[in-house]
């Protein structure tokens, strides 16, 4: 996110979240082609990079709803 301009962040987080809190991984990647059709114009390496990493982020998909919002809210910047 550091090279987002930040007049984008807000939207552009908006536009991810469906991605990392759909139900299914067919949901998932409905919502990453959604995000990657609207930002890889500005943005193509985040698209990118989560095609790159789909089979390892859709792990998160397996844990329930309670544990996947532990990990997605997790601030990464203070880890």
């Amino acid at each position: 996110m550091q090279y987002v301009s930040y007049k984008h962040r807000k939207v552009l987080v908006a536009d991810l979240k469906p991605i990392y809190t759909a139900v299914t991984e067919q949901e998932a990647l409905m919502a990453l082609e959604a995000f990657a059709t609207k930002w890889n114009q500005q943005y193509p390496q985040i698209a990118q990079s989560w095609y790159a990493n789909w089979d390892n982020l859709m792990v998160f998909l397996q844990y329930p709803n309670a544990i996947r919002k532990v990990i997605y809210t997790t601030n990464v910047w203070n880890l």
